[in-house]
């Protein structure tokens, strides 16, 4: 699995890759809105880092240090039952395998029924 997002060659030993995704059947501008939404809600928490549309599906890339790990989540998971972003999010958080955090998988975080995430 490779690292999405712009910060491909930059991700740095100490944060932690959190991808919000929903289906990505609504308008581009739609879509768009609701990376924006992430971004002015993240506080000193997280760092939005673009998104993606194809394969069916809409990403957000986030990164949070892993000291906040936690703090992220759960803001990101209020914002979606506040309806501040879309309910149909799911979320899902890089594992990483190795120490250079080259290699992971993704648990899936949310909703509490989701069993696997991928990247589309």
């Amino acid at each position: 699995m490779s690292i999405a997002g712009s910060r491909a060659a930059d991700v740095l030993s100490n944060q932690t890759q959190i991808v919000a995704q929903w289906s990505d059947d609504a308008d581009f501008d739609f879509l768009a809105a609701i990376a924006e939404r992430l971004i002015t809600s993240a506080g000193d928490t997280y760092e939005v880092d673009g998104h993606d549309v194809g394969s069916g599906t809409f990403n957000v890339f986030i990164y949070a240090d892993d000291a906040k790990v936690d703090a992220a989540i759960a803001l990101v998971i209020q914002l979606c039952k506040e309806g501040v972003i879309p309910p149909e999010m799911k979320l899902g958080v890089a594992v990483y395998q190795d120490v250079e955090r080259t290699e992971w998988t993704f648990r899936p975080e949310y909703p509490p029924s989701l069993s696997e995430f991928e990247l589309m």
